[in-house]
């Protein structure tokens, strides 16, 4: 047995980015460095880290992957043969992913719940099975014939996802005005971001504090035929999108967000670098992310709690910060007991 670490990083993202002149890594890019090559009894850990969208390549590159989400497919069939390479009966596999980066690892396990995880001796059908996911209908969903026929014929056996920990999904992909709308949802509207019932343990960082109407968050709520089992925990944290996923040089709160993340992988099995292990500043800066061109598009005020089996909690860091009582915080625990995560 051996663990694949999957960690997919948000737009523009790289670990050698800066902010303010300094080192600004996301919290991608502290995990996946945390990440031992094998665990104290000897289990191996194989780690494949993907920079953002838009990175890779010249401006035109840079510009598709913010502005129009271009890549996204390119990095879902690269990390999906990652795994197809590597896997192994009764190997785990791991996914983490920040921002668009957690998307992506999201519409990874997403194909996976649809069409298996295919033998490395049917590499030559990655195109078809994304196919199969991308042009799913009653015909080809998880549960038809269609990909039950699939997965039977090419796909390993009982495969299931162990962990997927992702900060701030968001969803915005497409150019981020209302006239694109339609074009962006006949484009990638196909991409499935659910929590299907092949995880087994589900931890989502949320911000409380991030405006832009592009990026509202993908919230789970659990799956119709998920194991009782199955363990779901999504969070909210202060501060806006990076405040959380990190990429910031002030990283006193994503560091919060991180540790979070680290202690829930650690106990579900992960081997991490204790030395690499975040402290976290609860009283950290929250930067101010409306900038000109966001405001142009009108503000998004993230509503807490809205979803139905949600399994939504507020970090205990929005308690120890002095002065903070943003208004759709303060509405959440005004109608909710308050569930305090540690």
């Amino acid at each position: 047995m051996k663990r694949l670490v999957v960690c997919a990083d948000g737009t523009w993202n790289e670990p050698e980015q800066k902010d303010r002149g300094r080192a600004a890594q996301t919290n991608v890019v502290k995990l996946a460095s945390a990440v031992l090559p094998a665990d104290k009894s000897g289990v191996h850990q194989v780690l494949a880290y993907h920079e953002g969208v838009g990175e890779k390549g010249g401006i035109i590159d840079h510009i598709n992957g913010g502005a129009f989400g271009e890549g996204i497919t390119r990095n879902i069939k690269d990390l999906y043969r990652f795994l197809c390479l590597n896997y192994a009966d009764g190997d785990e596999v791991w996914l983490f992913g920040f921002s668009r980066g957690a998307y992506t690892a999201r519409s990874l396990a997403g194909m996976i719940h649809n069409c298996g995880l295919l033998k490395r001796e049917n590499l030559a059908k990655i195109g078809e099975a994304y196919t199969l996911y991308r042009d799913r209908d009653d015909s080809s969903k998880p549960n038809s014939d269609a990909a039950k026929a699939f997965r039977a014929a090419y796909c390993s056996p009982d495969f299931g996802i162990h962990f997927i920990g992702v900060w701030d999904t968001v969803g915005a992909l497409g150019i981020p005005v209302p006239a694109f709308r339609f074009w962006n949802k006949s484009k990638f509207k196909f991409h499935d971001v659910q929590l299907n019932p092949l995880i087994k343990f589900a931890y989502h960082a949320l911000s409380v504090d991030e405006k832009r109407k592009p990026f509202e968050p993908s919230i789970w709520t659990r799956h119709k035929d998920a194991s009782p089992s199955q363990v779901l925990e999504q969070a909210w944290f202060p501060g806006v999108h990076c405040n959380v996923g990190g990429g910031y040089a002030d990283f006193g709160l994503s560091d919060c967000a991180l540790a979070w993340l680290w202690n829930r992988a650690e106990n579900a099995g992960l081997a991490l670098d204790s030395q690499m292990m975040p402290k976290g500043q609860p009283d950290g800066e929250i930067r101010n992310s409306m900038t000109f061109f966001y405001r142009l598009l009108g503000k998004n005020e993230r509503k807490l709690g809205e979803k139905i089996n949600g399994y939504e909690g507020v970090h205990h860091t929005t308690v120890v910060r002095k002065e903070y009582k943003p208004e759709n915080l303060s509405k959440f625990l005004s109608t909710n007991p308050p569930t305090y995560v540690p």
